[in-house]
């Protein structure tokens, strides 16, 4: 069982319907990540995010310090509104904010194994994202 504020046991993460692990593909490699790691990713965004100078730091500083690290039951490693992805190269975060009325935005956070195994982030990127009308 998980543990709460004030010493009293919360649910696991089985009985909440979440995944202590998951696979995801980079390339032609595929790892396999645990909530300990989506944990340490969390940590590695909250640090970045402590120095970047993006317009939004403190709203995405804010939200992220405040959020849960899991992987649901469909396997999606997730820290708050937060979605691991990758690519042919790189793994990354991605946040979608909720849509305006034109044009919706999201942050892309690079994410990497520094030489002593701890998660890194060592850029976050803001992107526009067109509304289909």
């Amino acid at each position: 069982m998980a543990e709460k504020l004030g010493g009293k046991p919360g649910p696991s993460n089985e009985e909440l319907g979440h995944k202590e692990r998951t696979k995801i593909a980079v390339g032609d490699t595929e790892l396999i990540l645990t909530v300990h790691d989506a944990s340490a990713i969390k940590t590695a965004l909250v640090e970045y995010l402590k120095t970047w100078d993006g317009e939004d730091r403190e709203a995405l500083l804010h939200d992220t310090l405040s959020d849960s690290a899991w992987i649901s039951s469909e396997g999606k490693l997730r820290v708050g509104l937060w979605l691991l992805q990758s690519d042919e190269n790189r793994l990354f975060m991605r946040r979608r904010e909720p849509p305006g009325e034109y044009v919706a935005k999201a942050h892309v956070a690079n994410l990497a194994r520094g030489q002593d195994g701890r998660w890194v982030v060592d850029r976050i990127d803001p992107e526009r994202i067109r509304a289909r009308r």
